[in-house]
């Protein structure tokens, strides 16, 4: 019986609307839940971890860091959950990114699911 309430984001604005859509569904819709006021700070990186002969890019590691700010009238705690995934270039550029859209979506599912599983634990 809990509530959120996303007061800021910050950081990679694309992971933060994928978050914050996953979490949408714990919005306030009934008076008697505790409502939990939520921060996110989101960082997202792209790190080449091997190149070719040439020195092009040829694997890529995929990071995502996401600190949430959890307040409720007397608490205030943060947590903090990372993701990482390795790619191998892909020669066609659209099919690159449409991939990497595909990552963080996948990377916003796994940590919206560790934070309500961290807040029910906490309670």
């Amino acid at each position: 019986n809990f509530s959120l309430n996303i007061n800021n984001t910050i950081g990679d604005r694309d992971l933060n609307n994928l978050i914050k859509t996953n979490l949408s569904r714990y919005k306030a819709n009934q008076n008697n839940q505790e409502i939990i006021d939520i921060t996110i700070n989101s960082k997202y990186k792209k790190i080449t971890t091997a190149k070719n002969t040439k020195g092009e890019a040829t694997e890529y590691d995929l990071q995502a860091e996401v600190i949430f700010s959890l307040s409720k009238p007397g608490i205030t705690r943060s947590v903090k959950f990372e993701e990482s995934f390795k790619i191998n270039k892909i020669e066609d550029t659209v099919e690159e990114n449409n991939y990497i859209r595909v990552v963080k979506r996948d990377f916003a599912k796994s940590i919206s699911d560790k934070l309500i599983s961290n807040i029910q634990q906490n309670k």
